[in-house]
């Protein structure tokens, strides 16, 4: 098992855990290892909201003369969530990584 930054011995973070598909979860070095699962886990929500991105980028083009309008808006809506799912994740996935070794926040006020 992984050591913490309190020294305790535990599995990595199951709330990365959740960022990856379920064969990388099953990895038990990513189990073991809090460090590499913040890498993956890093590396996989940039893909994903790289890919958002260039979805919504390319939507109009790519599906404009098969869909109506009013469908082409709703794919954008749902590009836009995403995107925002996206860089909330990457953003928890961020403080874990900050967090490991021992980087202490205060709550905003």
């Amino acid at each position: 098992m992984a050591r913490t930054w309190h020294g305790q011995q535990r599995e990595a973070s199951p709330t990365n855990a959740v960022v990856l598909t379920p064969g990388n979860r099953a990895k038990l070095v990513l189990r073991n290892h809090p460090n590499t699962l913040v890498f993956v886990a890093r590396r996989h929500v940039d893909e994903c909201l790289a890919g958002a991105r260039d979805g919504y980028r390319v939507v109009r083009m790519e599906l404009g003369g098969t869909l109506p309008p009013h469908t082409i808006e709703a794919v954008l809506a749902a590009y836009r969530e995403e995107g925002h799912r996206h860089q909330a994740v990457a953003h928890g996935v961020d403080l874990i990584g900050r967090a490991l070794p021992g980087e202490v926040f205060k709550p905003a006020r």
